[in-house]
């Protein structure tokens, strides 16, 4: 049996009616539902879902008394797996009608421990093996393989719905608590450092809906931007936590988290000085995490790289890169 684990906060119904028809629609029959009610200040949201409970015994809908986040969902979710397979999907997004049938004949096929499918966002294919050779085949590899973690970590695109995971592989692996982005890729490290059996297929199994209006694409307003600091910092520790001899995959960590530090330059332009000086304690934690890895030099030239890319496309993230900048400087020779 796949579980399958929904967490519901603030979803249009249109959307959530959407998603939860689509796993109904399953042509793979031996499944479990567990609907994660967060607090959704919807309460549309809970009318629906408890329509689609009278409709099928096979969902199990949790509404919890506080809002406690993605991570706190998942996690509860987790904890009530009846399924020897478990498999995570956003509340706006849509699983093909063959998605759960087909991963799972790849996992019993070569004894995998993860299946990973294509991924369809907007309508637009988009290869979710795009790291691996041959994508228009089916690969299974094995993470100790080759690059090690690194090619594991490039394979699963940070992501953690879109996939099939053993339940026993899992053995109580939670998603990080207190992180308010980015929760997906910590989980995920966590999985490659098991070295797991995997698959990626060429199939498309999973379409992942990016609303103008979504958690994901909101305004970097300063709470986000704070949000997404702090997260990265715990993320930068964790990667160290968790790869403390590996270089290759910390380089590689590093400048993901630059480059995610340099999404919220849409935040600082035409801030004053004051309102970004407000930031600069949450980002200088990253600093610090960098020095402490012996990264700093290395993610020093990610810096310098990047400034001279903006000089020559755009000079929005140039106030964000001289704020960043700053803060490294001070802790090298400050």
């Amino acid at each position: 049996m796949i579980s399958v684990i929904v967490p519901v906060y603030n979803i249009p119904n249109i959307y959530l009616q959407q998603c939860l028809e689509s796993i109904l629609c399953q042509t793979l029959d031996d499944w479990e539902l567990i609907i994660i009610n967060d607090q959704s200040p919807n309460e549309q949201n809970d009318l629906l879902i408890c329509g689609f409970c009278e409709k099928d015994r096979r969902i199990r809908y949790i509404k919890l008394k506080e809002n406690g986040g993605v991570s706190n969902a998942r996690n509860i979710g987790l904890s009530m797996v009846r399924g020897e397979w478990v498999t995570f999907v956003d509340a706006d997004d849509i699983l093909k009608p063959y998605a759960l049938s087909r991963m799972l004949d790849e996992a019993e096929k070569h004894n995998l421990d993860v299946v990973m499918g294509n991924i369809q966002f907007d309508q637009d294919s988009w290869a979710q093996n795009v790291y691996i050779p041959n994508q228009q085949r089916n690969i299974v590899c094995k993470s100790s393989d080759a690059n090690n973690y690194l090619q594991t970590i490039s394979a699963f695109q940070m992501s953690a719905w879109g996939k099939l995971y053993r339940t026993a592989f899992l053995n109580k692996l939670e998603f990080p608590a207190g992180m308010a982005h980015f929760e997906d890729w910590v989980f995920l490290w966590q999985v490659a450092c098991r070295s797991p059996r995997y698959a990626l297929l060429s199939e498309v199994v999973y379409e992942a809906c990016y609303r103008e209006n979504s958690a994901s694409r909101a305004y970097y307003h300063l709470n986000k931007c704070v949000h997404i600091l702090t997260s990265l910092s715990i993320a930068l520790d964790k990667s160290n936590e968790l790869f403390p001899s590996n270089t290759s995959v910390r380089k590689y960590i590093t400048g993901i988290v630059l480059r995610e530090s340099f999404a919220c330059g849409g935040f600082f332009e035409h801030k004053t000085s004051e309102e970004i000086n407000v930031l600069y304690p949450f980002a200088e934690e990253l600093f610090i995490s960098m020095k402490r890895d012996g990264l700093l030099n290395f993610a020093y030239r990610g810096l310098l790289s990047l400034r001279l890319l903006c000089m020559k496309k755009t000079t929005m993230l140039e106030p964000l890169l001289c704020y960043i900048t700053k803060g490294i400087n001070r802790l090298s020779f400050g």
